[in-house]
């Protein structure tokens, strides 16, 4: 009404979120975009400050010092793609959440509990896939949780829409992701499709998305066979991992989703915290120093973009790595005690 009454260029986007987020949109739709937006924006805020919470939440016990939490707190609150999905109105705090509460109560083995929350990721079907169909190999608590989760949603949705307008929904999805609803913009992905597009590969758009997927099952197969192998000793760390594995071979993905790398930064703040290691703060620096690359990488263009973002999957996942080798070798010692 307003771009047709004002001439005001507004753009309006398919609905590309599930239904079950329609009763708590619906009364943000009986106020202004203005109002409307404040109010989104509050509530995310809210919801991220819990979250960052939740992460911080075993800190102080462990030793850390009031002055030492809130600094760590203050860094997912401004970690740069944080800033974007509050900029822009976007419900990532809400995967954001809840792979937070999953990595926290994995943590402390709580592990149908941790699924149930990771169910919450759901609001990215793709996103929930790749990180919830490994434990069907280890641990299987977390997945029966994420499916009893998801199943719960899934009938919530049901109940607004019908089956029928679950179907649509996913029919809107897949065309959107060819481009026949709503061009998405690959080329300005922070991942590996988007790679293929910067690199000249997307003349092929069909070509390139299924590079994609077969690159992303490969990396969901290759997890699963080398989880089964851990059996109950998968832990954060593994899972910090498959969080930054995901986010980066996953065929559809933006700046504000990269949100969810501040949950396995502080995971391994917290593994070092509790063996009681002097570099705990080092995956924080890290992640303030991933967040100035991704606010570089956003404003320029390829090679200097893939430079940034190569650098800040690096700080990320170069902590998780050397922990894991820590934790081998102490297995290894435990197990040949003669070594």
């Amino acid at each position: 009404v307003r771009q047709g009454t004002r001439g005001e260029n507004v753009l309006l986007l398919p609905y590309l979120h599930p239904p079950l987020l329609v009763p708590f949109l619906r009364p943000l739709s009986r106020i202004s975009i203005e109002r409307a937006y404040w109010v989104w924006t509050a509530c995310s805020a809210l919801l991220l400050m819990i979250a960052a919470i939740m992460m911080t939440s075993s800190f102080s016990d462990r030793g850390a010092s009031s002055l030492q939490v809130t600094g760590i707190r203050l860094a997912v609150l401004t970690f740069f793609p944080v800033a974007v999905f509050i900029a822009q109105g976007q419900d990532t705090v809400i995967v954001l959440i809840g792979v937070a509460g999953w990595i926290v109560l994995l943590r402390s083995r709580q592990d149908f509990a941790a699924g149930i929350l990771l169910s919450l990721a759901a609001i990215r079907p793709h996103l929930a896939i790749g990180l919830s169909v490994p434990f069907l190999f280890a641990r299987r608590g977390v997945f029966v949780g994420s499916l009893v989760g998801a199943t719960i949603l899934a009938s919530f949705s049901i109940s607004l829409v019908g089956f029928q307008g679950v179907v649509d929904y996913v029919e809107l999805i897949r065309e959107t992701s060819i481009g026949e609803t709503l061009v998405i913009g690959e080329a300005g992905m922070p991942n590996f499709l988007g790679l293929i597009h910067r690199l000249g590969g997307g003349d092929g758009r069909s070509a390139a998305a299924l590079a994609a997927w077969v690159v992303w099952i490969a990396f969901i197969v290759a997890t699963c066979i080398w989880w089964r192998s851990l059996g109950s000793r998968v832990s954060s760390v593994h899972c910090g991992l498959l969080i930054v594995g995901t986010l980066m071979l996953v065929p559809y993905i933006f700046l504000h989703d990269m949100a969810i790398l501040t949950v396995p930064a502080i995971a391994a703040a917290a593994v070092r915290l509790a063996a009681c290691r002097a570099d705990w703060e080092s995956p924080v620096i890290a992640l303030g120093i991933a967040s100035l690359l991704l606010t570089v990488m956003a404003v320029t263009a390829s090679p200097v973009f893939d430079i940034c973002l190569a650098a800040a999957i690096f700080l990320f996942s170069a902590p998780l790595v050397r922990d894991l080798r820590d934790m081998s070798a102490i297995t290894f010692r435990s197990e040949n005690p003669l070594e």
